[in-house]
């Protein structure tokens, strides 16, 4: 794949100065190839073999990642593109209508990973990698009914087994250490839900979704220990587990469906983040509405 893409920057006012100085637009035309080959095999009747290499490519956003360097001066990046190779490997399996089964092993390699930095900015933190592998399966029962109802079972799980930057920052407020886990990169991550359909229309499930912790900002690592106290930018995010349901009707044929879904039923008070400090995760929250599918 050739992508080709072009970004128009015209800064009216940064630092509550307006601007409209030549050097305060950009036009900037970028083309970057992105090869990659994928490879599937099936191996027998229900089981499947895939494999593929392909580069990955970000280019700086505008609204994070360009700015005006002061009223008078051009409008520069503050960062490169984020560039990746991105490997996988997996199986999968469906010998019937009632089980499939999946298993990657997956493995990212940044030349550049953009990260927050203390100013509230973004900057490049240097090449990374991140490898794992996931997991999913859905089995499903109508347990001898006769009425054509069905019970389902379904889960999926993500091992983050490394996720770490793979070079020493260029400043030590940076917090970027070589081996040091990258920030907001969970180890473990599991949802698995409990399913019934009815054949009127009435699909129900409940479910559990569990995150294991993760590491803050880097640069939060290395705060002044009274700073970080005060700003709750700094310490690990507790693993948290929340409990999620939902049920909708769709009768028949009908391109009307009715939904109502309810988020955290136990109301579990959890850290949802530190990026601008202690951030609770939502609370008890239901929802309901109509979708029409035309």
């Amino acid at each position: 794949r050739i992508e080709h893409y072009r970004i128009q920057t015209d800064v009216v006012r940064a630092e509550s100065e307006l601007q409209g100085n030549p050097e305060s637009a950009r036009d900037a035309r970028h083309t970057a190839l992105l090869p990659g080959l994928g490879l599937a095999w099936q191996g027998a009747p229900g089981l499947s073999a895939f494999a593929g290499i392909h580069r990955g490519f970000a280019p700086p956003r505008p609204d994070r990642d360009i700015r005006a360097d002061g009223a008078d001066s051009a409008v520069v990046d503050d960062t490169d593109a984020e560039k990746s190779t991105n490997y996988e490997l997996g199986l999968r399996w469906r010998p019937g209508e009632w089980l499939s089964a999946e298993a990657t092993l997956f493995r990212t390699d940044f030349d550049q990973i953009v990260i927050q930095d203390g100013a509230g900015t973004f900057v490049n933190g240097g090449a990374s990698r991140m490898a794992g592998l996931e997991l999913a399966g859905r089995v499903e029962c109508r347990c001898g009914s006769r009425r054509g109802d069905s019970w389902y079972l379904q889960a999926a799980y993500t091992h983050l087994a490394e996720a770490e930057f793979r070079r020493d920052g260029l400043q030590a407020t940076s917090g970027i250490v070589k081996g040091a886990r990258l920030p907001y990169a969970p180890e473990r991550w599991l949802t698995f839900d409990l399913g019934y359909r009815h054949p009127v229309g009435i699909v129900t499930r409940v479910g559990i979704e569990q995150v294991s912790s993760q590491q803050p900002d880097a640069f939060a690592r290395v705060l002044d220990p009274v700073d970080a106290e005060l700003s709750g930018l700094a310490g690990a995010i507790p693993a948290y587990t929340l409990l999620n349901a939902s049920i909708t009707y769709q009768p028949g044929d009908s391109h009307l469906a009715l939904f109502l879904s309810g988020h955290n039923l136990a109301d579990r008070r959890y850290l949802a983040t530190r990026v601008d400090g202690m951030a609770a995760g939502r609370g008890r929250q239901f929802f309901g509405g109509v979708k029409y599918a035309f």
